[in-house]
């Protein structure tokens, strides 16, 4: 269980659950999401909180939406939550005020792979947005490697950044995901063929 700081610019590990049981999917074109199953007389039970980070199996970046007692018996928790991939709901794509010649009006329009595409857009709206509430602190960008379609193309305005991303990725068969690195304290966007 992990705790990011408000402005997400560092992250710091809470400590352990070692009695869960549950699911969780571990989607690419789409957010994943979990549920899990935890004693309460769990110890570190406290530490389940909503927006917390868990990394599961030290595999499955996610964070928890939602925390009940199961059944009303207070003897099991039950918690849910969604892929880190969720981050990029949060984000509305906005066209930029100044146009560039020759481009469409009212659209953000980008050109090459798709990869570059896809990397594009989450700098441009999480990552270095122009509007400084909109960053996403400690959310990096991996590699661009040109992956997809070589000569793609986009237009796009006021959409939800995750359903971009994810209908551009899926015509190139490239998903998404936003992964964490505990000992450094970030978060990587990269696309997955």
């Amino acid at each position: 269980v992990y705790e990011l700081k408000n402005d997400r610019a560092s992250m710091r590990r809470l400590g352990w659950i070692n009695n869960a049981t549950g699911n969780y999917i571990d989607a690419k074109y789409d957010v994943g999401n979990f549920s899990f199953s935890i004693p309460a007389t769990e110890t570190n039970i406290k530490l389940i909180s909503n927006e917390r980070v868990l990394l599961v199996d030290n595999f499955y970046w996610c964070t928890i939406t939602g925390f009940k007692f199961e059944d009303g018996s207070h003897k099991k928790i039950s918690v849910t939550g969604k892929q880190l991939t969720c981050w990029l709901n949060r984000r509305v794509i906005i066209p930029p005020v100044n146009y560039e010649e020759g481009k469409p009006m009212g659209y953000e329009a980008v050109s090459g792979s798709t990869e570059t595409i896809m990397k594009y857009a989450v700098q441009n709206h999480m990552v270095n947005p122009i509007e400084e509430a909109r960053k996403i602190y400690g959310l990096e960008i991996a590699r661009d490697l040109q992956r997809g379609n070589a000569e793609d193309a986009y237009m796009y305005r006021y959409i939800a950044l995750d359903s971009a991303i994810f209908s551009m990725g899926k015509i190139a068969k490239l998903g998404a995901k936003i992964t964490g690195y505990s000992n450094k304290c970030k978060f990587v966007f990269d696309v997955i063929p």
